[in-house]
C-alpha cells in the first residue's frame, strides 16, 4: 500500500476561490438570498468564517457549479488548468490508494458511532 505521507497541503483559500467563482459566473452577493443572507456571503468572502460542508454545497448550487469545482481553486495555488489538475490528479490517486470499490458496509449513518468492541 501507498505511503500516506505525500508531499504537505497548502491551506486551502475558501474565501479566494468562491469570491473568484461567484465574480466569474456573473452573480453578485445578493443573488444568494434564498440560502444565505449578502452579509454571510460577505463574512464568507473575507475569510472571518469558514462555511460547513453543508453551506458550500447550498452556496455553490447558487453559482451552478459542483463543490468540488470551487474546492479544487480553494486548494489550487492559481486558477489554471495545471494547478487545479494537479489538485485533482491528487485526490484521485488518494481515492485510489483507498482500494474503495463501493462504500462499505462498515459505513456509519451521518451522526453514529461505533461502539467500542
Amino acid at each position: 500500500m501507498p505511503s500516506r505521507r505525500a508531499s504537505p497541503i497548502p491551506p486551502p483559500d475558501f474565501p479566494r476561490a468562491f469570491r473568484t467563482a461567484r465574480v466569474a459566473v456573473g452573480i453578485s452577493q445578493e443573488a444568494f438570498d434564498t440560502v444565505s443572507s449578502r452579509t454571510y456571503v460577505s463574512i464568507i468572502e473575507r475569510g472571518v468564517n469558514a462555511p460547513t460542508l453543508t453551506k458550500i454545497d447550498a452556496l455553490v448550487r447558487v453559482l451552478g457549479l459542483h463543490p468540488l469545482t470551487v474546492l479544487t481553486l480553494a486548494y489550487a495555488s492559481s486558477p489554471s488548468s495545471e494547478e487545479t489538475s494537479k489538485v485533482q490528479e491528487r485526490v484521485a490517486a488518494e481515492i485510489a490508494s483507498l482500494g474503495l470499490a463501493e462504500f462499505s458496509q462498515n459505513s456509519l449513518p451521518r451522526g453514529k458511532t461505533r461502539s467500542p468492541k
